[in-house]
Parts: structure tokens; C-alpha cells; sequence
């Protein structure tokens, strides 16, 4: 066994190793929250419609968790968030739009440390 093979076995024995990949957090019904610390944003494409949106990384009590919300939470919200500052987001309902679709509706609460 090598070197970083035992550092790896040893850290998950002790629980001293950090998992950082993110688990995916699928929003399924209003009353949802994500609260943790903003760590990074990155942008995806859409697969039905040919538009970006955001995928948010937060650490939070049970680690790093990655969601997206709506495009009208990008452009409403994400010009207030500051990268180490912690939030909870929660998905609050679904609004008819006049497309087919719903739009998902999130509000985004500052905590002060």
C-alpha cells in the first residue's frame, strides 16, 4: 500500500478526510431549505431550452451541496450574494407563467454571524 493509499485509509477510518463533492439537491416540494456557507457558482446549459442558469455550491451542516434554482432567482438574487456569506434558500411555490411551464419560486435569507 502506498503512501496517500494509507493516508486515504487512515482518514476514513478517523473521519479526518473531507468529501468534496457536492451532492445534488433536487427541489420536489415547497417548504425545501438549503443553509449554509455561499462557497462558488458555476454555469450550465439547459438540455430543453437553449438558455444558462446557475448552479450554486453551499457548504452546510451534512457538507457540500449543489442545486440550481430559477432563472428569475439568478437574476434577481445572485447580484446580492457575496461568496462566504451564509444563507438559507427556500423554494417557496410554483407560479403559472404564460408558457407551458411553472416557474419555481425561492427566497434567498442573509444569516449574520
Amino acid at each position: 500500500m502506498g503512501k496517500y493509499e494509507e493516508l486515504f485509509e487512515r482518514g476514513k477510518s478517523d473521519g479526518t478526510n473531507v468529501v468534496k463533492t457536492p451532492i445534488f439537491q433536487k427541489w420536489t416540494k415547497p417548504g425545501e431549505l438549503v443553509i449554509g456557507r455561499y462557497i462558488d457558482v458555476s454555469q450550465a446549459k439547459g438540455q430543453k431550452v437553449e438558455q444558462t442558469y446557475n448552479m450554486y455550491v453551499f457548504e452546510t451542516d451534512g457538507g457540500l451541496v449543489k442545486f440550481s434554482c430559477s432563472s428569475q432567482f439568478d437574476k434577481d438574487c445572485f447580484p446580492l450574494m457575496e461568496k462566504s456569506v451564509v444563507y438559507a434558500i427556500e423554494y417557496l411555490r410554483d407560479q403559472k407563467t404564460k408558457m407551458p411551464n411553472s416557474m419555481r419560486i425561492f427566497s434567498l435569507t442573509e444569516i449574520r454571524e
